[in-house]
């Protein structure tokens, strides 16, 4: 699974459905200042970047399972001549190319750590903006300020839950089933457990986060 292939998508879909939300639900003659659109971009930013930087997190996870086994996260380059007969052949052959895996796991490790450090610092920057303009007066819309952790919540829920379920199955297909027909390499999971260990955290605390914020508006406490 490419993370970053899925969350950008998700992140689109995500926007155009918090703003179709904005443009049904918001208050009759609520003004939209410049400010709440200021709050707008500030709050879907610091979900964005946020989410960069989970994604870079989940990379460093399979960079890191790939140094227990590098055909954990990567198919691994073979100079194995294949069978008489059979229609497999290697990824990657010998010679300049043999250490292809290798190669891949560095290219990784180098985006891994950019999403981390500039998706970390970004998202800080955007909350002490969120900070400074709510000090000044300004509050978000309740659509704003609610949708923000609703775009959030959903997002890393379904990259959470479906990195899960994808690296349960590719861990258990290998330990299964081994390699594929033909002499094909096993499946490789360290990609979806990354993104798996990222992401169900912070849905889970999204999650409570949110119940949290409606069992308020019921003049409830949700149960722990």
């Amino acid at each position: 699974m490419s993370v970053l292939g899925a969350l950008i998508p998700l992140l689109v879909l995500a926007a155009a459905v918090w703003a179709v939300i904005g443009a049904t639900r918001r208050i009759p003659g609520e003004p939209f200042t410049l400010a709440s659109a200021f709050q707008l971009y500030a709050r879907f930013a610091t979900v964005v970047t946020i989410a960069l930087t989970l994604a870079g997190l989940g990379l460093l996870i399979k960079v890191l399972i790939s140094y227990v086994s590098l055909g954990y996260s990567y198919y691994s380059a073979s100079c194995a001549t294949p069978a008489p007969g059979t229609i497999y052949k290697s990824l990657s052959p010998c010679g300049a190319n043999s250490d292809l895996a290798g190669y891949m796991r560095s290219q990784d490790l180098i985006l891994a750590l950019i999403l981390v450090a500039a998706g970390a610092a970004l998202a800080l920057l955007h909350v002490a903006l969120i900070r400074m303009v709510q000090a000044q007066g300004h509050r978000a819309p309740s659509w704003v300020e609610g949708g923000s952790l609703v775009t959030f919540t959903v997002v890393s829920g379904l990259l959470g839950v479906g990195g899960f379920v994808a690296g349960l199955y590719e861990v258990l297909s290998q330990l299964v089933l081994g390699g594929g027909p033909n002499g094909a390499p096993p499946s490789t999971f360290g990609g979806e457990i990354g993104v798996g260990v990222a992401f169900l955290p912070a849905w889970l605390f999204s999650l409570r986060l949110l119940l949290r914020q409606m069992g308020a508006l019921r003049g409830t406490s949700p149960t722990a």
